[in-house]
């Protein structure tokens, strides 16, 4: 996963972040602890959805390559993409 940061005035810098590890159960359930302690509000989530969300991201890594998932312009032109 790759995250591209590039404000305006100012040098384009990336983030590269391990995909299996980022998609792995553990992190997923580490954010969701996070989420619930922190947020208002965080959806229900059971072992078997995780199992879900990560095998499909995987197989949409492998399949597709580099896969954008979110890109995101602002009214001031800074760039932000998130790329698996």
């Amino acid at each position: 996963m790759r995250i591209k940061v590039k404000a305006s005035g100012m040098r384009q810098f990336t983030i590269a972040l391990p995909t299996g590890m980022i998609f792995s159960p553990t992190m997923i359930r580490l954010g969701l602890c996070i989420g619930r302690k922190y947020a208002d509000e965080v959806p229900d989530i059971s072992a078997h959805d995780l199992r879900a969300i990560c095998k499909a991201a995987k197989q949409t890594k492998r399949r597709y390559g580099r896969y954008e998932l979110v890109s995101v312009e602002s009214a001031q032109g800074d760039l932000v993409g998130i790329t698996l």
